[in-house]
């Protein structure tokens, strides 16, 4: 917009982003929880945990 100056436009472009991130990683994590973690083999129950913990971990860090 012509009253936003370039760092205001950047600032709010970097926030978009961010939130959008942050969107895909939860909708990520509710399918890994909800598709992977209630399989029966074990190996693939151990990756979704594995998978789980990542996108956990990426989100504090987004939180921080």
């Amino acid at each position: 917009m012509f009253w936003q100056t370039t760092q205001e436009t950047q600032a709010l472009a970097a926030f978009r982003a961010d939130r959008r991130h942050r969107e895909e990683l939860l909708a990520d994590l509710s399918d890994f929880r909800e598709i992977f973690w209630h399989h029966e083999l074990p190996e693939t129950k151990a990756w979704a945990l594995q998978m789980i913990k990542s996108i956990e971990h990426e989100l504090h860090q987004l939180e921080g």
